[in-house]
């Protein structure tokens, strides 16, 4: 597939390792004082006893493998492993977060507070060998080994390993936090929702399972994207966990053309998701009101995007299910346009694609138009088995995607399918070629569509190839 514009930022070649570590210290429960440093990248399991590499044993709520944190000074990734009884982050359960300084998480009593160490913070102290299982269990005076203790294999990498500087604190030893105990949201901006850390400014789009929301992070101010699902659609402790492994799955996805999926969780029965946040055009208005020269190349070129980010998304097993032009993320980088297809969402309500949602005149709300005819001629049964959708779904949604932008008119294949192919006819200034490649796009049998995103993507790249 094609991609004229996509840019790499690779990362900055100067940064040393040694500018910052991470450092983990317990500050409530049976553990309180252990502490361990990190000055290399690593990958570390944390829980109740063996095989986790960072044991606490004292703390029953703890699964035997309970979260993974992947750290890259100064970044620390914690991923939840199906737990029993849940991790959270900042008073929220969450299965997936992006620590930063002073981020605080734990299960049961024990709380332990990620830190954020400049080089000169870093204690100085022999990195333990491999064959010296001990010397990771001593306090930093080397004394007698602690109930806390790291146990490597000795046929592990040594990266997680080599990465602890200290692993304990002794208990009489007071260390000052560099968590400030700072103000409630509520506090920061009295008038202002918030979930966990995040302020919910304001309101982008709504839908009848969940509201999109412009949000920030009220420590550092980071603006962000947070999609919030109204209480009530995950109630049963099985639809959580279904939720959790769903959303943890959408943050694997990386993509130029993805809006990621930074973290999710679920606080007073709401689950949510929090994404990059860019700032979005309308691109409904901007390519309405081109020229139809302009509007054909505008068309073609966003959907061949969208294209890009489902050919990712289809090769990890992942549909989208719900593409729609608010889908659909436009912003500029500079003078130029970039999209990125967002709303991936765990699929937690059975009834999202029931034709019983919509109006009582038949006419379909607007994500709807997209829907393939499939979703909604299937039984009760069929719409509430999630694994039953293919990615033709996906691509027929592009190819309504695509008669949006191109024609600026809805599609409605599912009702007046008769209507949607004469506003085809007598859209004259289209190429017949890009006619065919949008009837074949949007036909009502998935056998008859395009087999891949990747074939799609080729069919429309002679309408916004560069010349």
């Amino acid at each position: 597939m094609s991609d004229e514009t996509i840019l790499i930022q690779p990362g900055d070649p100067h940064r040393s390792r040694a500018e910052s570590s991470i450092r983990l210290r317990v500050t409530k429960g049976p553990h309180v004082g252990a502490s361990w440093t990190f000055a290399e990248d690593a990958t570390i399991v944390l829980g109740r006893q063996s095989p986790s590499h960072l044991k606490l044993p004292l703390e029953k709520a703890f699964s035997r493998e309970h979260l993974c944190l992947q750290i890259a000074p100064p970044r620390v990734q914690l991923i939840d492993n199906d737990s029993s009884n849940g991790t959270w982050v900042n008073g929220v359960r969450l299965v997936a977060a992006s620590l930063v300084d002073g981020d605080r998480f734990g299960v049961g009593e024990t709380e332990i507070v990620c830190e954020v160490l400049d080089a000169e913070q870093v204690p100085l102290q022999s990195e333990p060998s491999v064959e010296e299982h001990d010397s990771a269990e001593r306090t930093r005076d080397h004394s007698a080994p602690t109930k806390s203790a790291v146990d490597f294999p000795v046929t592990q990498r040594q990266s997680a390993q080599a990465s602890i500087l200290q692993t304990r604190i002794a208990e009489c030893e007071t260390q000052p936090s560099r968590w400030r105990d700072e103000a409630s949201p509520q506090q920061v901006e009295a008038n202002m929702l918030a979930m966990g850390v995040y302020l919910l400014e304001r309101p982008i789009s709504r839908d009848r399972t969940s509201t999109l929301y412009m949000a920030k992070d009220h420590r550092t101010q980071t603006p962000y994207l947070m999609k919030v699902f109204h209480a009530g659609v995950v109630c049963s402790d099985e639809a959580k966990q279904a939720f959790f492994r769903e959303a943890a799955v959408l943050t694997s996805l990386d993509h130029p053309r993805i809006l990621k999926t930074i973290e999710f969780g679920i606080e007073d029965d709401q689950p949510f998701l929090v994404m990059e946040s860019v700032d979005p055009l309308n691109l409904l208005a901007t390519t309405d009101g081109q020229s139809p020269e302009r509007r054909i190349v505008t068309a073609t070129w966003t959907v061949s995007r969208v294209l890009q980010a489902i050919h990712c998304a289809h090769q990890q097993q992942i549909l989208h299910r719900r593409i729609h032009p608010s889908s659909i993320f436009g912003y500029r980088e500079g003078r130029h346009l970039q999209i990125k297809l967002g709303n991936f969402e765990p699929a937690i309500d059975s009834q999202t694609d029931d034709p019983s949602s919509m109006t009582h005149d038949r006419s379909a709300t607007a994500p709807q138009f997209y829907l393939a005819p499939e979703q909604l001629h299937r039984s009760p049964e069929q719409r509430r088995d999630v694994a039953a959708a293919t990615p033709a779904v996906d691509l027929f949604a592009c190819g309504c995607c695509l008669f949006r932008f191109a024609t600026g008119k809805e599609p409605d294949m599912v009702f007046q399918p008769e209507k949607t192919h004469a506003v085809l006819d007598v859209a004259t200034y289209l190429p017949k070629t890009l006619r065919d490649v949008i009837r074949q796009a949007i036909d009502v049998d998935p056998a008859r569509r395009f087999p891949t995103a990747e074939s799609f993507a080729e069919a429309i790249f002679p309408f916004h190839q560069r010349v």
